[in-house]
């Protein structure tokens, strides 16, 4: 219930006339007159958006494209986010890719994620973009002992193949 209370007090809060730019105020957005003391200290408000990109930066936020002129600044932290190449290889001969369904091959043979790939048939022309444990399965089963299902990557084998590789 205290949850619920502390959202219907920011959606009211939210709701009302903007306080003047020029007003000293450090909360924006909020009429002044509705808000009590007590309303303050069970739920504080954002601080006032910063004015510049300077305080923006230098308060905690980072400034989005454009400048920072609104309460939506924030800091990105892109160091954990993959890094991903567009590759093109010839046929490998690598019997590995027929390894039934596995999800994990790319991760074992090539150090990173295969987010998408394609593969040039032997006609030339290219294949549509597969994204792998989602559109696919092979419409051949692997061939004896084992006839077992296997993902669109098994062409790599002996195809020429492109694919996004994001590490």
């Amino acid at each position: 219930m205290k949850s619920v209370g502390l959202l219907m007090a920011y959606a009211v809060l939210a709701i009302l006339a903007l306080v003047d730019a020029e007003d000293e105020s450090p909360y924006i957005g909020v009429a002044q007159d509705f808000i009590r003391p007590d309303d303050l200290e069970k739920y504080p408000l954002p601080p006032r958006k910063p004015d510049s990109c300077t305080k923006c930066q230098t308060s905690g936020f980072a400034a989005p494209p454009g400048g920072c002129n609104s309460q939506e600044c924030v800091i990105y932290d892109l160091t954990s986010q993959s890094s991903c190449t567009e590759m093109t290889e010839n046929a490998n001969g690598d019997a590995d890719w027929k390894a039934g369904l596995s999800l994990t091959v790319d991760a074992m043979k090539l150090g990173g994620k295969i987010a998408a790939y394609q593969i040039q048939w032997f006609n030339g022309q290219w294949s549509g973009w597969y994204v792998p444990g989602t559109n696919d399965l092979d419409w051949k089963l692997n061939g004896p002992p084992g006839c077992v299902m296997r993902r669109v990557w098994s062409y790599f084998f002996d195809h020429t193949h492109k694919y996004i590789l994001c590490k």
